[in-house]
Parts: structure tokens; C-alpha cells; sequence
């Protein structure tokens, strides 16, 4: 913003009311025109000096926030001002080996979907295969071409700590990510039919062959059979309702390749700006 005002200031102060507006890289014909509006509308003197700064701040914020603009004076003045680079010209690599720091369970799901994923990971890494200098393909170690490397400071898995979690919408990402994944993490949980929760009241309970009052009470496997064909697709498999109650270690487990007693001691900007 404070940009725009010295560049207006600047630019009023000479009374030079002849300048252009270049735009690079837009190919949209509305955005084009929303551009030639807003500041068309910069440069008119009827407009107060807080208003045209609104509308190029608008302009910037709003209409064309990755492209490429700049501010030229007439011809009689070769100056410019470049405000946004162009994102494509400093683009980055293509990504080929992934560190992940931690090995939690969301670690862990990050890795499988990167390194162990047809699904996920093969519709990127196809359009990322290189040759060498000799003409030949050039792949990481990862069947899909994304090498995934897991790093925790601990110095092994505590899978008796932490506590129990249901498995169905994560059961569904598990199947997105490798069907025989989450084969193994059903054959490590126990099958989830219902949910029950209940309580015991404080007073007022004259039933004494009943002393707890039910909450909540819900069929998992019914709830999953009703409901709508995209969440069937993901968690009904060969007629099994891909329903699961897990520890959280024994998840862990299920899903763990990881590098032990592995601590982060730096991190550098490497030259190519990552």
C-alpha cells in the first residue's frame, strides 16, 4: 500500500497524468478489462487521493495477486516499477525425496500416501519423470517416485502408551491411499458395530436394576449401510464395513518405517530457494 502512495505521490507531484498500465501474463479477457477499470479510475483527478489508493490496493489484493504488473511513464519516460514477480520464473525442481519429521500417525499416513500410493502419488510423479544424460528414466527408490524418509527424536515406538481410536472416515482415507494398507490396519483393530455411551446419575434413580441411563446409542454398520453410495465406495469392502476400533500404538505399528533417535539440529535454505 505504502508503494502505491509513494508511486502516486511521485507521480501527481510532476503532474505526469499520461501513464499506462502494463499487464504480463494475463490472458483473461474480463481480468484484462477489470484492470483498465480500476485503474483507469486511479487516474482520474475527480477521485480523492485515499480512494485511488483503495482502488490500487484493490487492484493488487484482488484482481491479478500472481501476475506480473507494472507502472510505466510515457514514452518520453523509460521508467518502471516492477511490483509482483512472476511465480513461473523461479520455479523449483520437481520434489523426488520428502524428509517428514515425526512419526506420528498423521507422519506415518504422509508417508504411505507419498512413497506407498498408486493413487496419490503416481498422477504427480508421472509428469515428473526425467531422463539423463544417456536418455534413460530417472526414479528414487520409491515405486512411485516420491522417496519419503521418516525421522523421530525417540528412540523406539511406545505402542502400550496413548489411547483408542475409531476407524471409519480414516479407514476410507487408508483405502484411497493402498487397499492392502488398510488390509493390515483392519487386521490389527477390533470391527466397530455400535457406540454406546451411558452415564450414571448422581440422584433421582429409582431403578435399581438399571442404574446407568443411556446417551447415546448408534449402529456403525447400519449408519455406513444408509448412508449415500460415495460413503459405501469407501467403507464397505467385499461386504465388510470398514468400521474399526484401534490403540493408537497398535496403529502406529500397523504403519510405522521409520529412522530412530533422529533429531532436526538445522535447517538452511538450500540454493535452488528451498
Amino acid at each position: 500500500h505504502l508503494a502505491w502512495k509513494e508511486r502516486l505521490q511521485e507521480k501527481y507531484k510532476n503532474k505526469n497524468n499520461n501513464n499506462d498500465i502494463i499487464t504480463t501474463g494475463i490472458h483473461n479477457p474480463f481480468q484484462k478489462m477489470m484492470i483498465k477499470s480500476f485503474y483507469s479510475k486511479c487516474t482520474n483527478h475527480k477521485h480523492s487521493f485515499v480512494q485511488k489508493t483503495t482502488l490500487l490496493t484493490l487492484l493488487v489484493l484482488t484482481t491479478i495477486p500472481l501476475e506480473v504488473i507494472s507502472l510505466a511513464s510515457s514514452p518520453s519516460t523509460a521508467s518502471s516499477t516492477k511490483l509482483i514477480s512472476n511465480p513461473q520464473k523461479d520455479a523449483s525442481p520437481p520434489i523426488k525425496r520428502v524428509a517428514i519429521i515425526g512419526a506420528g500417525i498423521a507422519g506415518l499416513s504422509l508417508a504411505h500416501a507419498l512413497e506407498n500410493s498408486e493413487e496419490c502419488a503416481s498422477s504427480y510423479t508421472n509428469a515428473l519423470r526425467t531422463k539423463n544424460q544417456d536418455g534413460e528414466e530417472e526414479e528414487s527408490s520409491s515405486r512411485y517416485g516420491i522417496e519419503a524418509t521418516l525421522f523421530d527424536s525417540r528412540k523406539s515406538l511406545d505402542y502400550k502408551s496413548g489411547s483408542g481410536i475409531q476407524l471409519n472416515g480414516g479407514m476410507a482415507i487408508l483405502q484411497k491411499i493402498n487397499p492392502a494398507l488398510q488390509r493390515k490396519v483392519a487386521n490389527a483393530a477390533l470391527p466397530l458395530k455400535a457406540v454406546r455411551s451411558r452415564t450414571k446419575p448422581w440422584f433421582n434413580n429409582d431403578d435399581s436394576n438399571n442404574p446407568f441411563q443411556t446417551l447415546l446409542e448408534l449402529n456403525i454398520e447400519e449408519a455406513i449401510k444408509n448412508a449415500d453410495d460415495d460413503v459405501k465406495n469407501g467403507l464397505i469392502v467385499n461386504g465388510e464395513t470398514m468400521a474399526y476400533a484401534i490403540m493408537r500404538g497398535a496403529l502406529q505399528v500397523s504403519l510405522c518405517v521409520c529412522a530412530w533417535e533422529k533429531k532436526v539440529m538445522e535447517i538452511f535454505e538450500h540454493d535452488i530457494g528451498v
